[in-house]
């Protein structure tokens, strides 16, 4: 492992899988898997007693689900981004899954070089969904109906949500907006309390509902 490479844990049940995604990842300069589980009571072992800075799970485990998996991450290791890299591809499992605070949804068809890309993106803070996942979720929210949209964004706001659900970090849209982080932490901070939210995951989907922003990576 290189100095400076991000640390990725890889909980799924399929040991050829495992050996297989781990290959991929470390063929790429940057990503160093340190951990490996094969259910959940494992993977979260190994994610709240291991240095790891990225968690790719499955959401079906022998033991329990990939849900109560991320549900535990959240409690007991708060911060800690976690991305589903899942067979099921439905909008009932999509939402379940964000909801529970996972900042990435990818399928298992997905590209090797877009699975390294979203690990980069949320290693950095930001949040990914697989293009053919964002039209799912917008269905669903669309389908819980459209509350009244929150007046008052300023021109400012409106910049960095929109650079937020692209998925850039604090750093990069400090950089291109040629403010410190510290502001743009600030400008998060009210947006969160403007759309009644805690995250970048939540922003982003509370955005597309209220039709702020288009679908796109959240």
């Amino acid at each position: 492992m290189m100095l400076g490479d991000i640390r990725v844990l890889l909980v799924d049940d399929h040991k050829i899988l495992q050996e297989g995604l781990k290959s991929l990842l470390e063929a790429e300069p940057g990503v160093t898997v340190v951990a490996m589980a094969g259910t959940a009571q494992d993977g979260l072992a190994k994610a709240v007693g291991s240095n790891v800075q990225v968690a790719i799970i499955d959401i079906s485990l022998p033991d329990h689900s990939g849900l109560w998996l991320l549900e535990q991450i959240q409690q007991q290791k708060p911060g800690l981004p976690v991305i589903v890299l899942s067979m099921h591809a439905d909008q009932e499992t999509v939402v379940k899954v964000l909801s529970a605070g996972a900042v990435g949804y990818l399928t298992k068809s997905a590209e090797a070089t877009e699975l390294l890309a979203a690990i980069r993106i949320v290693h950095q803070g930001g949040s990914y969904l697989q293009p053919q996942i964002a039209p799912l979720l917008l269905t669903a929210l669309r389908a819980g109906g459209r509350p009244t949209p929150v007046a008052g964004l300023g021109d400012r706001e409106r910049e960095i949500l929109s650079r937020v659900a692209a998925g850039q970090s604090n750093q990069k849209i400090a950089a291109e907006l040629f403010v410190s982080a510290s502001t743009v932490k600030a400008h998060l901070r009210t947006l969160f309390q403007k759309l009644g939210v805690s995250t970048r995951t939540e922003v982003v989907v509370e955005a597309m509902r209220q039709g702020l922003i288009a679908s796109q990576r959240v």
